[in-house]
C-alpha cells in the first residue's frame, strides 16, 4: 500500500532529498543532484525500479541521519513544551497564591474601613451631643449670671441754699 501511494504521489521537495542519497563513487556531485532533481519521473517509479547509474548505490545513512535530526528536533520541542507547561503551572500557582493574599488584604482593609466609619459616626454623634450641651451651658450662664434690672431709688438732692437764709 505504501508502494502504491509512493507511485501515485507527485514529486516534492521532501522526496528530492531521498535522491540525494544516491552515491556514485562515494559522493554525489552537484551536477548529479541537479540531474536527479530535474528528472521527477524517477520519483514516480517504485524505489526498487529506480534506475541507478552504473556503480552507484543508495546511501540510506543520510536519510537515517535526517530522520534522527528530525526526531531529535521533535524531542527537543516536546521537552521545551513540557518545560513551558511546567513553568505555566508554577506561574498559575504563584498567581493564585498572590490573588489569595490580595483578597485577604482587601478584606482586612474593608474591615478597617467599616470600623473607621463606625468611629466617625460615633464621633459625629458625640460632637452633636457636645454642641447641644454647650448651647445649654451658654444659655444657663447668660440667664443665671445676668443682673436683673433693680429699681434704684432716685437720689436725694440736697440744695445748696441754706434753709435759714430764706
Amino acid at each position: 500500500m505504501a508502494d502504491q501511494a509512493y507511485k501515485s504521489s507527485a514529486p516534492s521537495l521532501s522526496a528530492s532529498w531521498l535522491v540525494r542519497g544516491i552515491k556514485a563513487e562515494g559522493t554525489m556531485t552537484s551536477q548529479q543532484e541537479t540531474t536527479s532533481a530535474a528528472q521527477p519521473e524517477a520519483l514516480l517509479h517504485e524505489p526498487s525500479q529506480t534506475r541507478l547509474p552504473a556503480g552507484a548505490s543508495r546511501d540510506w545513512s543520510s536519510a537515517l541521519d535526517l530522520i534522527r535530526e528530525a526526531t531529535e528536533a521533535i524531542n527537543i520541542s516536546d521537552e521545551r513544551a513540557a518545560d513551558l507547561e511546567a513553568e505555566l503551572q508554577q506561574f498559575k500557582i504563584s498567581a493564585s497564591e498572590e490573588l489569595r493574599q490580595l483578597k485577604g488584604q482587601i478584606a482586612a482593609a474593608e474591615r478597617r474601613i467599616e470600623k473607621a466609619e463606625e468611629r466617625a459616626h460615633s464621633a459625629e454623634a458625640r460632637a452633636k451631643e457636645a454642641e447641644a450641651w454647650l448651647v445649654r451651658i451658654h444659655d444657663a450662664v447668660l440667664n443665671g449670671f445676668r443682673r436683673k434690672a433693680r429699681t434704684i431709688p432716685a437720689p436725694i438732692v440736697v440744695s445748696e441754699q441754706d434753709p435759714g437764709d430764706s
